[in-house]
């Protein structure tokens, strides 16, 4: 399987990752912490407030997460915090104490606040298509109405997979 290669400029202190869920945004996140070599530490906007932000980069600190600059912070579903707790991540982002890495599902453009948003490289990815999942089998076989592999009916009015992710996964197995 071939992955386009993602080049990060230096130092990419901040990435937003948009995309709707299934994409990648998540696996994508860790990925570039392991392509990086980088400490690997994730909050989500669910249920963290202000005060989890802080006491993460705190117990991170202590426990040296911090020590070699630049230690990949994921945030998951970043649109969900307020500008008072999207504030609170810019003192350990602007000092490079933390690389910032954040997933969102709404356009960062109106979801993420602008000192945030101005310095970042935005990601955005996009579902597989059906034609995107047949490029990956192996000589792309296809029986009777179904792709043999994937299991994907041939016609379809939308022209996209109804879980690409999954059924490519699936595919790439076979």
């Amino acid at each position: 399987m071939k992955f386009a290669a993602v080049e990060l400029p230096k130092p990419a202190t901040k990435t937003l990752i948009y995309g709707v869920g299934g994409v990648g945004k998540t696996t994508l996140a860790q990925l570039i912490a392991k392509l990086l070599q980088k400490p690997f530490f994730q909050l989500s906007a669910i249920n963290a407030g202000v005060k989890d932000i802080r006491e993460a980069i705190e117990s991170a600190d202590k426990q040296n997460l911090f020590q070699q600059k630049g230690a990949i912070l994921f945030i998951d579903e970043i649109h969900r915090f307020s500008k008072s707790q999207q504030d609170a991540l810019l003192p350990a982002v602007e000092n490079g104490w933390v690389t910032l890495v954040a997933a969102t599902t709404e356009n960062p453009s109106f979801s993420v606040i602008s000192p945030l948003l101005s310095r970042s490289l935005v990601l955005t990815l996009a579902p597989l298509t059906d034609d995107d999942v047949r490029a990956q089998l192996p000589g792309g076989r296809r029986t009777g109405s179904h792709d043999i592999e994937a299991g994907l009916p041939r016609h379809r009015e939308s022209g996209r997979a109804r879980q690409p992710v999954e059924q490519s996964r699936k595919a790439v197995r076979v």
